[in-house]
């Protein structure tokens, strides 16, 4: 009997991993309904009913609309209520998780859900294997097989492509944005800094919330030529300075980055590091990145959501490291010491001096 249920067990493993997809499949769908947008706009609890009828939906299928609402309460992404005061009518409601899928909210993850399980994204994960002969990525590998090119430009080739991407961006900030700032007061990073740059800044999201709050920093957001052109009304506490971080990085007290190494293999991240070191003073310049830091040796949620990211970086070309990896990077390019600070997010504060 323990052979059978060691056995069964196994085959409940392997299910929950073979039917991955279609928890992704069920998320995607209730981001693009704006099911979470709808259940927040009426403020309360929803029924079916009501959920059908702000769809707008031409011939709406009622049974598919319950049964997927079903699966995603039973994915614990929105809770189900029976109401006895209602004739026993089942009511929706908003979970932690699908508060995040409110579009327009200080805090929300619907762009980047929307981003991360689009077709095109979700096919590129089938070429793993095809990842493991020679320098290709899953990506490239995609590019090459279904689209007959070796890569994607998205600001030339895609601009509407590129400003879905600036957005993704700013969602995925805004989550752990007010933790970073409240590190940076409790660890009195900036008290002896007077000027910040941001490099690879995006839209200046994380720049303009340092200002905020360090009136006496002055930051600014290096980037690339078409990323500040597609900001259409610049932070009035920053400027915006057009440039590559492989070739300068402004002069500054404080070089701040945020998910940029993670995008790089080890070579080019040396070599941003070395250019940002060069960009503070040798007494008392700090480089302070915010990346993911990995724990391979550690079983909780947070530990696996890092290692998931890790596996979408190793498609796209980027990589997430462990402490010791960092070590090594931050020790090649020449820095003298550095502290990592964790934090209750995806992401750790890594402070390095010179």
């Amino acid at each position: 009997m323990e052979e059978i249920q060691k056995k069964m067990e196994g085959q409940v493993q392997l299910w929950k991993h073979i039917k991955g997809f279609i928890d992704s499949a069920a998320l995607r769908c209730a981001v693009q309904i704006g099911l979470a947008d709808i259940i927040h706009k009426h403020g309360e609890p929803v029924t079916i009913d009501q959920i059908a009828a702000a769809l707008s939906i031409p011939s709406l299928n009622k049974d598919s609309l319950y049964r997927i609402l079903r699966y995603l309460v039973h994915l614990n992404l929105f809770y189900c209520i029976d109401d006895d005061d209602d004739d026993g009518e089942m009511k929706y409601a908003l979970t932690p998780a699908s508060e995040l899928l409110v579009r327009g909210q200080d805090k929300s993850l619907a762009s980047f859900v929307s981003f991360i399980l689009r077709p095109d994204s979700v096919q590129m994960m089938q070429y793993m294997k095809e990842s493991l002969e020679g320098s290709d990525t899953p990506l490239q590998r995609f590019l090459r097989t279904e689209h007959e090119k070796e890569k994607f430009k998205w600001a030339e080739e895609s601009p509407e492509s590129n400003e879905e991407y600036m957005e993704v961006m700013r969602g995925n900030t805004s989550i752990v944005i007010g933790e970073i700032v409240s590190r940076f007061r409790e660890s009195g990073a900036f008290d002896e800094a007077g000027t910040l740059v941001d490099v690879g800044g995006n839209t200046g999201q994380v720049a303009e919330a340092i200002a905020s709050a360090f009136p006496h920093l002055k930051c600014s957001v290096l980037e690339l030529p078409h990323v500040v052109e597609a900001v259409a009304v610049p932070p009035a506490m920053i400027s915006f300075v057009k440039g590559d971080m492989f070739e300068s990085v402004p002069k500054a007290d404080v070089v701040f980055m945020k998910s940029v190494l993670h995008d790089w293999n080890d070579e080019d991240c040396i070599r941003i590091l070395k250019k940002c070191k060069e960009a503070i003073p040798s007494e008392g310049g700090k480089v302070i990145l915010v990346d993911i830091v990995l724990d391979t040796n550690s079983t909780d949620g947070l530990a696996g959501a890092r290692l998931g990211m890790e596996m979408l970086m190793l498609a796209v070309g980027g990589k997430e490291r462990t402490m010791d990896e960092w070590k090594k990077l931050i020790n090649n390019a020449g820095f003298s010491h550095y502290k990592i600070i964790p934090m209750k997010a995806m992401e750790s504060i890594i402070e390095l001096c010179p």
